[in-house]
């Protein structure tokens, strides 16, 4: 596999996880808006505080510094898509800010709080499908913008941090997440991990 195919496999992959986080933030709040379940602040928590943790402090600022920076430097055919990638960025920093706070005027039980959290988290899924279907466009067509050695230099930056929901030693809170998307998952669609 060349270095260019494995910063795709990374990004898909990343992508996938927190896509799948996301999932399970939707599914409880249904289920909770529903009554078909009562509140599970520890998962509804530990589900902000991994796209916090891994999505908003290591993927995108990697993505930026290293992919975004090479992409523009290489093909000004890009910028237009790169900009709107980089201030999608900014815009998720800005509704994950959002999400904490609605989770905590839902769990002080302020008046439509719920709703407001699900209304939250359901408009950044919407927008984090988008952002990372367009960031898959542009990896399929940018393969043959860089040479294999500045993909290499982008594929060391990303191998620099795992992700920590699929870390062989995962922190507790993040088992109990993997646990909850494995339980919510059709088997076809779960990822492997080393420490199950």
């Amino acid at each position: 596999m060349s270095a260019y195919e494995s910063v795709v496999d990374t990004i898909k992959q990343e992508h996938r996880v927190l896509g799948h986080v996301v999932e399970v933030l939707q599914h409880s709040l249904r289920d909770i808006a529903a009554e078909h379940t009562e509140a599970n602040f520890n998962l509804l928590a530990v589900a902000l505080y991994y796209i916090d943790d891994f999505p908003e402090r290591l993927h995108h600022p990697k993505e930026d510094a290293h992919l975004f920076k090479a992409l523009r430097k290489r093909n000004s055919d890009f910028s237009a898509v790169l900009d709107e990638l980089q201030r999608e960025h900014v815009l998720s920093a800005r509704m994950l800010r959002d999400m904490h706070a609605a989770l905590v005027h839902y769990i002080a039980g302020a008046y439509g709080s719920l709703q407001t959290f699900k209304s939250r988290v359901d408009a950044y899924a919407s927008m984090l499908r988008e952002h990372m279907r367009k960031e898959e466009a542009l990896l399929a067509r940018a393969g043959t913008s860089l040479p294999e050695s500045e993909w290499q230099d982008i594929l060391a930056a990303f191998a620099a941090n795992e992700d920590p929901l699929l870390a062989h030693d995962a922190r507790a809170e993040f088992r109990l997440l993997y646990r909850r998307i494995e339980n919510l998952l059709p088997h076809k669609l779960r990822y492997p991990r080393a420490n199950q």
